[in-house]
């Protein structure tokens, strides 16, 4: 059974279910294994520093505690292709031997992910040891644009992105085709701290967000309202958060208003991959009493009080908690998930102005720092201050200023544009300037 954690006051309120020291203990012999004097990797399959990186390294520590024989921890971090090489090591490289263990989240076992020709595991395979499902999040909107928000005849609000497929930002896809939201995406914003930025300067007018750290200002200001919430979900389960109780949930606002066989498979298939937070795993064949004794350190970990005050200062002040078996269920419903589910969610994007094939490739806005070869080139920062190159290609880059089309001698440095690009070449197949 899952759980909520944040403290009794808030348990109570949930009414989910049994605090995490109230789940029924692993029963495990630790002489059958025993990793005194030996040292245990945990593979992270993004950058240090972000989320995944930082609960991931809180929780590995909490459980090497209770490991048998107090092992040595150490962290291996492997980035690229979001996440799906490290997962890829995991599979090819690492022994079932209970000495190494990894996190990753949701973008590593959606449904499109796996689709990928790129993508060489199944997680299903996978001995998953627990599972945080994802916080819930709000959609905020200034409350002095209220009336555009409802009112198609007036110019769209704009939703700043990442690349269009995060799990919380969905809702601002959903709302705009079945509630009527007046609303345009613009996508390739660099990561979350660059879509809060864009939205405390008012160059997006509708934000979404599960981080209450980055919400409670906005509500507190006074000049913003959220207007849906996701809730705390548990399988097909949902309710409101207690850091917003008077915030309507969004399922319950939309699925009245879905009326085919297919829009209601669709929504639930994106509300299923939108259930996945960050995860916990052994690699493929790791014998059952190792992975008895890690799902054990795990239950023992998230029973620290420690352990939760950190994760609610990284993850959220209010979190669910689910088992290894709860996670290893929900890979297997993602698994279900049809092309055609997929698709009637792509179609929906592109309607919303987020260009086909985002997960397939990078998306980045920023501006142009410099130009070669009269614009067959053009380079831009991204992520940590680095420098992206890429390709412009008068054939096979679409290329756009102003919402005209151009051509390469009309990009200039300085313009802040839209790059889209494949992840293994980089020629881009648009760039879209202001």
């Amino acid at each position: 059974m899952g759980k909520f954690s944040r403290g009794t006051a808030v348990l109570a309120v949930v009414g989910f279910g049994a605090v995490l020291a109230g789940m029924p203990a692993t029963e495990v012999g630790a002489a059958e294994f025993n990793l005194e004097g030996k040292t245990v990797t945990m593979l992270i399959p993004s950058r240090a520093g972000g989320g995944t990186d930082g609960i991931g390294r809180v929780i590995a520590a909490g459980m090497a505690k209770h490991l048998p024989g107090r092992p040595d921890l150490v962290f291996k971090n492997i980035p690229a292709g979001t996440g799906t090489k490290a997962l890829n090591y995991f599979v090819e490289k690492v022994k079932p031997d209970g000495e190494t263990f990894a996190t990753a989240s949701g973008s590593q076992v959606y449904a499109d992910t796996m689709r990928r020709k790129t993508v060489r595991y199944d997680p299903g395979t996978f001995e998953f040891i627990g599972h945080l499902p994802a916080p819930g999040g709000v959609v905020l909107v200034p409350k002095a644009m209220l009336d555009r928000l409802k009112d198609k005849a007036q110019k769209p609000l704009i939703f700043g992105g990442i690349n269009g497929t995060r799990g919380q930002s969905q809702m601002a896809v959903w709302g705009p085709a079945f509630l009527g939201w007046n609303i345009r995406w613009v996508v390739g914003y660099l990561g979350s701290s660059g879509m809060n930025l864009a939205f405390e300067r008012g160059e997006t007018q509708v934000t979404a967000n599960t981080n209450n750290g980055v919400i409670k200002p906005f509500l507190e200001s006074g000049k913003f309202v959220a207007i849906a919430q996701s809730g705390l979900r548990k399988g097909k389960d949902v309710k409101r958060s207690p850091l917003y109780p008077d915030v309507p949930l969004f399922s319950k606002m939309i699925l009245p208003q879905l009326k085919t066989a297919q829009e209601k498979s669709a929504f639930n298939a994106w509300w299923t991959m939108g259930q996945v937070g960050k995860y916990y795993m052994l690699p493929p064949k790791t014998p059952a009493d190792v992975v008895k004794v890690y799902r054990a350190a795990f239950e023992k970990a998230l029973a620290d009080k420690e352990v939760n005050r950190r994760i609610m200062a990284l993850w959220s002040p209010v979190y669910t908690v689910d088992t290894g078996r709860e996670m290893a269920d929900l890979v297997k419903d993602i698994k279900r998930i049809t092309d055609e589910d997929l698709a009637f969610i792509d179609g929906l994007r592109r309607s919303v102005g987020i260009p086909a094939g985002v997960g397939r490739n990078r998306v980045v806005r920023s501006k142009i720092t410099k130009i070669d070869s009269a614009g067959r080139a053009v380079s831009f920062k991204v992520n940590r201050g680095r420098t992206h190159k890429v390709q412009v290609s008068s054939k096979k880059t679409e290329i756009m200023v102003g919402g005209k089309k151009a051509k390469r001698s009309d990009l200039k440095t300085g313009m802040t544009c839209r790059f889209i690009y494949p992840k293994t070449n980089k020629t881009a197949k648009s760039v879209a300037c202001d």
